[in-house]
């Protein structure tokens, strides 16, 4: 960082180690932690102000939000925003989220190089879209505001399409070498909105459009989701039925097979004909 952007954000400590440039920033009550190694056109809003980087290079740079504290991002021309209790990685090919929330609007940059990744699955080429990524202990979670958003899993190369209004997770490998997955549900529309207003960068009259374009997708997801349960349950309650009747006839042919028995032991034991 340069000496006129060390005077510009004062309380800000920088350190660079021989040999491997790494610079730490503290912002003034910690609340935003930033680690560069080379950074390329990078720069970060947090509670307590701006921290612009140089150009300098490319390389890798780590956010970390803490309690009660978020950071607005801009990489690469893509606005982000970093939840409270979060820590993302950024290179000049992705952003990887090691925890926690990570809102990105991919419409304010060429989507067709944005790459979103986590231990259980990417994100790549999403188009012009909005959404969340969350990584909470053994599964993340996509959920999108708009457009649409396909996951992809490298493991067994599944991708799958998530639409405005809904949201899907994966997890860690099972035993049988399977990825675990969700279905599609609708999403949180109470805590997305709040995301889109924190993060969205748009004034209250287009925040307000996009609020309620979102409500609509969100509750045709819920409607969707509700239909489809039925019908889940409606299958369930018919293979029940036909588990019932096919165990009442074994149940009868079993209790005919034990009379049958008992007759012919009642023969045999007082010699009479069967």
């Amino acid at each position: 960082m340069c000496g006129a952007c060390q005077q510009k954000h004062q309380g800000t400590q920088s350190v660079i180690k021989v040999g491997r440039v790494l610079i730490v920033i503290l912002s003034f009550v910690l609340d935003v932690r930033v680690r560069a190694d080379v950074p390329s056109s990078f720069a970060i809003e947090s509670q307590t102000g701006q921290v612009e980087m140089e150009e300098v290079g490319v390389g890798a740079t780590d956010v970390e939000s803490f309690k009660k504290s978020i950071a607005k991002i801009q990489w690469q021309g893509f606005r982000m925003g970093l939840k409270e209790n979060s820590f993302v990685s950024f290179d000049s090919t992705q952003a990887y989220l090691h925890k926690g929330s990570l809102f990105v609007d991919s419409e304010s940059g060429d989507s067709d190089s944005l790459r979103i990744s986590t231990r259980f699955g990417e994100i790549k080429n999403p188009g012009k879209a909005t959404f969340t990524v969350s990584v909470n202990g053994e599964r993340m979670t996509l959920s999108v505001l708009t457009g649409s958003v396909k996951l992809n899993d490298r493991l067994g190369g599944e991708e799958r399409t998530v639409k405005s209004g809904y949201q899907v997770w994966a997890g860690g490998i099972k035993s049988s070498g399977k990825r675990a997955k969700g279905v599609l549900e609708a999403l949180n529309y109470s805590e997305c909105v709040a995301d889109l207003k924190e993060f969205g960068n748009i004034d209250p009259k287009e925040f307000n459009i996009a609020a309620d374009h979102l409500n609509v997708a969100w509750k045709k997801a819920v409607n969707d989701v509700a239909e489809q349960t039925q019908d889940q349950i409606k299958g369930d309650m018919q293979l029940l039925d036909e588990w019932m009747a096919e165990n009442a006839k074994r149940n009868a042919a079993s209790v005919r097979a034990k009379a049958d028995l008992k007759r012919r032991f009642k023969a045999h034991a007082l010699d009479l004909p069967y």
